[in-house]
């Protein structure tokens, strides 16, 4: 009797491991997305000064003195030292490439800064003042959100994509006579990498510019295990 016990319970076992293995291998995978429109509270701004001479010490020093500046027109128009921050400097020759062959023209110093700050309504002084003291690069302008804004959207979006992503997968599997009946794996999109989530930019004509909303999205991609309703 202990005998047929043991093998009885072996059989068992190796039932509930095919069931078990059974199970793992009916599987649906679903991306669930939420998306949330904010209002931004970030000014971003990519404003350079770029100057040609014909050795790179006097292309630097004329960058320089009009940098100098375009960076205190800035704290003029309101912004602090940490809402401005050097994105790049570079000096290179400058070549005019003919049918003689490359001819050196001079050198090149850009230097361009970036702007972020909560002033949203100071877009149009920053420009302005910047351009004013000599900037004659202006690449971008943009309306975000800030890190710490940011990161508290997308954790109240992640709940938002996973639900998502159980509903379809409950309307995809109904017809089949199917249902779920636990996950497999969850992997989180959510667009985080250290850049800014940037606004729509609604107006730059004579330098009126408008926010727009900042769009976050999160995005759930879930296996869901499956079994027979």
């Amino acid at each position: 009797m202990k005998i047929l016990l043991l093998l009885a319970a072996a059989a068992a076992a190796g039932l509930a491991g095919e069931a078990h293995a059974d199970v793992r291998e009916r599987t649906l995978s679903v991306t669930g997305a939420a998306s949330q429109t904010l209002e931004p509270d970030v000014l971003y701004a990519g404003i350079g000064v770029e100057t040609r001479a014909d050795t790179a010490s006097a292309a630097l020093a004329e960058n320089s003195e009009l940098m100098a500046g375009v960076l205190e027109a800035l704290r003029a128009a309101g912004l602090a030292d940490g809402d401005v921050s050097t994105s790049k400097l570079e000096i290179y020759p400058a070549y005019d490439y003919g049918d003689d062959g490359p001819v050196l023209l001079g050198y090149d110093a850009v230097n361009s800064i970036r702007v972020a700050t909560p002033m949203l309504g100071a877009a149009a002084d920053i420009i302005d003042g910047a351009v004013g003291a000599g900037a004659n690069r202006v690449d971008s302008v943009s309306f975000g959100l800030s890190p710490e804004r940011e990161a508290e959207a997308r954790d109240r979006l992640i709940g938002a994509a996973v639900l998502d992503a159980r509903a379809k997968a409950d309307l995809a599997l109904e017809p089949l006579g199917y249902g779920v009946i636990g996950v497999k794996s969850v992997d989180l999109d959510d667009d985080a990498g250290g850049w800014p989530v940037y606004a729509r930019v609604q107006q730059f004509s004579d330098t009126p510019i408008v926010p727009g909303g900042a769009d976050v999205s999160v995005r759930a991609h879930v296996v869901f295990l499956a079994a027979r309703a």
